[in-house]
């Protein structure tokens, strides 16, 4: 799992790594997984294409991040052209949701961030069971 955010919404990504890693579910953080010397690009490019999803963190913060933008538009064109699941958008305050983004169905943690992980991990166990 790719968390794609802002790095004003920081602190809560880090809780929702951290929860899913608890719950044994790897997640690639620019936090834990770029360390201080190595290229930024070459290591989000090397997260990208390892991940099997992006879970998108819409903000009004991250709605108008370029590096956020690039983030889940890189997996979009996968997503589109697999015809597979590749961008779980997750809410995290009211936003304005990118046009293209919008027919999804998103994680809503702005009203319970609790239920929200719940219903998270569902969904990726889900999905794991349906690609095996």
């Amino acid at each position: 799992m790719f968390l794609s955010h802002s790095s004003k919404d920081k602190d809560l990504v880090i809780s929702v790594a951290l929860d899913l890693n608890e719950r044994g579910i790897t997640t690639w953080l620019d936090a834990f997984d770029i360390l201080p010397g190595e290229s930024i690009i070459s290591k989000i490019n090397q997260g990208l294409e390892n991940c099997e999803f992006i879970l998108l963190f819409l903000s009004k913060n991250s709605i108008k991040s370029s590096w956020v933008m690039k983030e889940w538009e890189t997996l979009l064109w996968d997503e589109i052209n697999s015809n597979k699941i590749r961008i779980i958008p997750i809410k995290l305050e009211d936003c304005e949701i990118p046009k293209i983004l919008q027919t999804k169905k998103y994680i809503d943690f702005s009203i319970d961030y609790n239920n929200g992980i719940t219903q998270l991990v569902n969904a990726i166990i889900e999905y794991e069971q349906k690609n095996k």
